[in-house]
């Protein structure tokens, strides 16, 4: 299972040494966005400066849980739609 062990900054980093010299757009995995909204609001601007043509976004609430898992909590609307 993926446990996130890196942190966003280390998975920007790493992602601009990917799309720096690859020629077609790469997509970023960006888990929950690493906890609340100012948070989520780094990371897209991390991997937006690392170079990634789009960001995921997993809408669990932090920390996330395997698909398999019991206790899955979403994000309310209210969150997901601040800016």
């Amino acid at each position: 299972p993926n446990v996130s062990l890196i942190t966003s900054n280390e998975r920007g980093d790493r992602g601009g040494s990917i799309c720096s010299p690859w020629p077609l757009p790469v997509i970023g995995d960006g888990e929950t966005g690493w906890g609340n909204t100012l948070n989520v609001k780094r990371t897209v601007h991390g991997y937006s400066q690392a170079g990634f043509a789009c960001i995921m976004l997993e809408g669990q609430v932090s920390p996330k849980r395997c698909g398999h898992q019991r206790g899955k909590e979403i994000v309310s609307s209210a969150e997901a739609e601040w800016s």
